[in-house]
């Protein structure tokens, strides 16, 4: 083989171990910014996430709150029937004992 040949191999043994080298930093390159951008998109995920669950939590605690004051003023109004009802009752009781009082 004359050394011309050799020489041309050894240049494409040099190329060929160069073309392997940059390729492997261009992997490592693309390995490195595809976890990059996961962790952002996994990061972006998490804060959307989280501000839809605080979304859920306020419409609960809104809808709560609704039905709270909706059984207040139940519970009001059945209280002032009662304390209506208790007011009848005790004058109509006063009543009688003054009248079983003057009639005795």
């Amino acid at each position: 083989m004359p050394f011309e040949a050799i020489v041309d191999v050894s240049l494409a043994e040099e190329r060929a171990k160069q073309l392997v080298e940059d390729a492997q930093a261009e992997a490592k390159r693309i390995v490195a910014e595809a976890e990059a951008f996961s962790k952002a998109d996994q990061e972006k995920a998490a804060l959307k996430a989280k501000d839809k669950v605080d979304e859920m939590i306020s419409r609960t605690e809104a809808k709560a709150a609704e039905e709270i004051e909706k059984i207040n003023s139940a519970a009001e109004t059945k209280v002032a029937v009662l304390n209506a009802r208790a007011d009848k009752r005790i004058t109509s009781t006063a009543t009688m004992v003054v009248e079983r009082i003057v009639n005795s």
